[in-house]
Formats: C-alpha cells, structure tokens, sequence
C-alpha cells in the first residue's frame, strides 16, 4: 500500500474515532451535573441540603458518603431541589452527593455525582451551668459534661448590646474566670464545640447570672464566744452569757427546737448578756451563740460555740426534788439536778432478770402503762433487739425507756438477755412532750454506754402517750449492725436518717 494510501485510511479512521467521541460525549452530558449543592442549615438532628434545578432533569438522587467503607449509599429520591435528613447524632459530620435524573429513551438516566457538601450537626445544648466558687475578684464557673465534644467555650454576656464576647475555650467542664471587680454582677453562657474540619458550636446555655464577692470577704471571720453559760432569769427567762470575742461587731443567740430538729434565731445583742424572756413552759431549753463583723454593711460570721442547757421553771414546786435524791436516788433511781429527772443506774438489779415480753404484758399490774416499738435484726451470730417505751410509770412518774437486748439462735423461748458490758450500745435521748401543739425537749440522756437508757419525771400521763416522743441517735457497731438496724427501722415503718455509723430517728 502506497505512503498516500495509508495516509488516507489513518485520516479516516482518526474522523471516525472523534465523531465516535463527540457523539458518546453528546450522550453522556445529555443530563447536566447538579450544581452548587450545599448545606442550607443544621440542628442537632437534622441537616438539610439545597441545589440549583437542572433543566432536564425530571427528580434527582441523594447520597450520602459513608468514610468507613469509601462508598456512597442512596438515602433519598426526590423532585425538589433541597431535601432534609433526620434524627442523626449530634456533633457528627455527614457527606452528601446528588445525582439529577432525565428521561432518555424511556430509561432513566443519572448525572455525575454533584460535589461533595459537608455538614456537622451541633453538639448538645449545655446544661446545669453554676458557681461553684466565688471570690472579690473570681467566679469558678462548672456545668454538666457532654460526651462525643472536644471541648467548650464560656462567654461573658452584655445585657446592654446582648451579646456574647468568647472568655476562653476549654477541655473541662469547668473555668476559673478571673480578674474580676468587687462585689459586681456578671453574666456567664456556655456552649460545647466539636472540630472537624472546623470548629462548630452548640446552642448557647442558660444565661448564669452571678456576683463577686464584696472586697470585704477577704474580712477574717470573728472567733468563737467560750464560756457560754446561763440560769433562770426572776422575769419569765433565762439569762446567758459568756466572753467576748476581740473584734467582734455583735453576737446571735439561738435556740433549740425539739419539735423539728433545728436552731431558731432567738436574737442578736452588741454586748455579752443576753435574756431570753417571756418562757412559759417548765422544761430544759438548749442555746447557742456565734459572733460577728460588720464590714461595708455585711456581716461575717464565726463559728457556733458549743451549746449550754438550762433548766427553767414555770412554777412548779422544786421541794419535790431534794439533795438527798441526787446523792442516793429513790425506790433505787438516781437523780439528775440539772436537767430535773430520775433514771436508773448503769447496773441495777433488773439487768439479771433480762427481759420477756410477758414483762409488758403484765406491767398494769405494777401501774404501769406505756406504748412500745420493738426493733429485731440479726448480728454477731445472734438475735439483737432494741426496744422502746414511753408512758406512764406508776401514779407519780411518766418518761422513757431503751434497752438493748440479746439472745442465742437456738433459744426456741422468746426470752432475751440484757447486753453484757461488750454489747452494750452508744446512744443518747431526748425525751420531748407536746404542748399546744408544740413538741418540747424535757431532758436529755446525754451520749454514751448503755444496755438500758431511762428517764422519768414527776407527773400523770396515764391512757394517752400521743403527747411523748423519742429523739435518737444510736452508734452502729459496724456496717453489719448498721444494715439490720436500719431494716428493723423500716420494718416498723419509721424514718431516719444516718451520718457515718450513727442513725438518727424520732419515736413519737
């Protein structure tokens, strides 16, 4: 074949092969690309993509990227131009895609995959931000930790231009904001942030509002008031005082309220004596004082001093008790001049008898009478019990009781032991009785040792204990008394509460 010739097929054949291309090219653009896909908005859950309508196209096909295996899963066909996914994970990143799609020849036919839009949904909303601390010129700020955030960021709000101005950003769920102004209110938000490619933010917290301390507070507190003490006032009170406190302003007197377990401010004076007045009821009444300083119209407190008890009488005969019945007792009860009531020595005949309940069964006999709560529970390889009584003890005496008892496994015969010396329980008791109304602390059992705790005073109560009660506080062993103690408390469905291996509760 000449040199012309072959010149001549190759010139042909290379037409062939371009209108070969350009028809194939005709073909394969015959649908346009999506263009200017991009993502319109974000919530937590949600994000939505928008696109520019093709011309040609009769619906189009979302995708979206999955990293892990490098491949595009279709998620959505749809004939508008934007479309929303939903209930995905905060703080993630989500890849979309979108094909258009065209009629050819009957057949539909997809575009090339449009660019890629990248969306992050926003972490969560912050929650419980506070002040943990404050200084005059610090405020430490904690909120609650959200999981899958790298960090956060704390903004000081502007109530007047209502803006946020970013303070830091931060790896904890907690900032130290410093130089701060005295005894000035800010106003702190948070908002968590994830990183990407970016970083993008969470909603904005709950505005925290809080305010330095004065310059003051860097006032040392005053001591604490030693030497309290009191006695029986001639006009209807109770006198007390005690020593003074270099640099303090003034004092607070406050006193005991049986009836609900707390300190009730009675009064503040400037000087060291203060008078309880216009008492009405015979009873023992409980009091403590605490100093303080006045500093730029604040005061600054020092600690309680320790608490002083004072018997008053509202008129009762005081002949009835006698020296004679402190030093030796009567019918075998020893006396307590402070706090005006009998209670029965630390070995008397009764601990060789132990304790049956035929014992309260019969004890009307002995005229007496009395409402009980027995607690049972299991220790030590035995079987424990602590039993309470208030009511009325013959015709001249009403008050309390509590003992502690023990008894083997294998006694079948419901007769227990007194506790020995090495089972014997701490406790102290506060009997209290109702008056109008309000509950009253007659006397206290003061903490320690004992197998049985008693106290009784000179009156009739007989038939109606509704107006007596116990306030306890008993010292667990151990973690294992502490258990069967507090299931015997609930079983007779009575409340407590517990401090390490004390328990507190009321039997009224």
């Amino acid at each position: 074949m000449s040199n012309f010739r072959r010149r001549f097929v190759s010139l042909i054949m290379t037409a062939v092969m371009l209108l070969c291309y350009v028809g194939f090219s005709l073909c394969a653009s015959a649908v346009s690309r999506v263009a200017s896909l991009k993502v319109s908005s974000t919530t937590q859950t949600t994000v939505t993509v928008k696109w520019d309508k093709v011309a040609s196209a009769n619906s189009y096909r979302v995708y979206r990227y999955d990293s892990k295996t490098e491949k595009w899963t279709h998620i959505k066909s749809t004939k508008s131009t934007q479309f929303t996914e939903k209930e995905l994970s905060p703080g993630k990143q989500y890849i979309y895609g979108v094909k258009a799609v065209a009629k050819e020849n009957g057949k539909n036919v997809g575009s090339k995959m449009s660019k890629k839009a990248v969306a992050v949904t926003k972490p969560k909303t912050v929650k419980g931000l506070k002040a943990s601390s404050k200084s005059a010129t610090s405020i430490t700020l904690k909120w609650n930790k959200l999981s899958g955030v790298r960090g956060y960021a704390v903004y000081r709000y502007d109530s007047s231009t209502k803006k946020y101005t970013l303070i830091e950003r931060t790896l904890s769920n907690s900032y130290k904001v410093k130089n701060l102004k005295a005894g000035t209110s800010y106003t702190f938000a948070v908002r968590a942030y994830v990183k990407y490619s970016s970083l993008t933010y969470g909603s904005y917290s709950s505005k925290l509002k809080v305010k330095t301390a004065s310059a003051a507070s860097a006032v040392k507190n005053p001591g604490v008031p030693t030497g309290l003490e009191g006695a029986e006032n001639s006009s209807n009170g109770i006198r007390l005082k005690w020593k003074s406190v270099s640099g303090a302003t003034g004092y607070e007197v406050y006193s005991y309220d049986a009836s609900n377990g707390s300190w009730v401010y009675e009064g503040s004076c400037t000087g060291t004596v203060y008078t309880v007045k216009n008492l009405t009821e015979t009873s023992h009444y409980k009091y403590k004082v605490r100093a303080y300083k006045t500093v730029d119209g604040n005061k600054y407190y020092g600690d309680f001093c320790e608490s002083v008890t004072v018997a008053y009488n509202s008129g009762v005969n005081d002949s009835i008790y006698s020296e004679e019945m402190e030093k030796s007792g009567v019918f075998g009860y020893l006396f307590d001049p402070d706090e005006l009531y009998f209670y029965t020595a630390d070995d008397p005949w009764q601990r060789n008898v132990g304790y049956n309940s035929i014992f309260d069964t019969t004890s009307n006999i002995a005229l007496i009478d009395f409402d009980t709560v027995r607690l049972r529970f299991e220790y030590g390889g035995k079987d424990w019990m602590i039993q309470l009584w208030k009511g009325q003890y013959g015709l001249l005496f009403y008050g309390a009781e509590v003992g502690v008892y023990t008894k083997s496994k294998d006694r079948e015969l419901m007769h227990y032991d007194c506790a020995s010396d090495d089972e014997m329980l701490k406790m102290s008791m506060d009997f209290l009785e109702k008056k109008n109304g309000t509950w009253t602390r007659r006397f206290t059992r003061p903490y320690g040792y004992y197998w049985w705790c008693t106290g009784f005073i000179p009156g009739n109560k007989w038939g109606d204990y509704s107006g007596l009660g116990l306030d306890m506080r008993i010292t667990a062993k151990d973690e294992d008394m502490l258990k069967g103690l507090k299931v015997a408390l609930e079983q007779n469905n009575m409340q407590y509460r517990v401090s390490g291996l004390d328990v507190y509760f009321s039997y009224r």
